[in-house]
């Protein structure tokens, strides 16, 4: 009951696809305002962030920023057609594709950053077949996830 008494404090967290600090606050409208145009936007989507009975959510950018919301949209639309390996390779060398643009280069850099982490897991775990765990005897196999694994390749191929 006391949750409900006073509005929770203001937190800033990262957000993964503006790649900005967002800084969540509750606000005396019950309502949702967005300063982030991205229409999959993970923090508007959270349910823990969606309007209560008493308060209402304020999703703002911690920081302004030189490339506006509809750019970086635009950018990273552009970019995902691209691809990443392309936008890294123009970035190394020199990223003339940004036209000088510092915070446009820094931003890319970023993206590319994010991108490359969010790979990352899936390709290895797609090349891992059998996980040992450290077992009473020495190291043991999960026979279980081992034939997950094995059929989930089977019927990839």
């Amino acid at each position: 009951m006391a949750d409900h008494l006073f509005p929770p404090p203001p937190e800033t967290i990262r957000c993964k696809k503006c790649l900005r600090d967002v800084v969540i606050a509750s606000s005396e409208q019950k309502t949702m305002q967005s300063d982030c145009l991205i229409a999959d936007c993970p923090i508007t989507k959270d349910p823990d962030n969606q309007p209560g009975e008493l308060w209402g959510t304020s999703i703002s950018f911690a920081e302004p920023s030189d490339i506006s919301q509809d750019d970086r949209i635009a950018r990273f639309e552009e970019w995902d057609r691209i691809g990443v390996e392309t936008i890294r390779a123009g970035l190394q060398r020199g990223g003339k594709i940004y036209i000088g643009q510092r915070a446009a280069e820094d931003l890319a850099w970023e993206w590319v950053r994010s991108k490359e982490t969010q790979e990352l897991p899936t390709s290895r775990q797609s090349r891992e077949i059998v996980s040992l765990k450290p077992g009473m005897w020495g190291f043991s196999i999960q026979l279980r996830e081992l034939f997950r694994r094995c059929a989930r390749w089977l019927r990839e191929r």
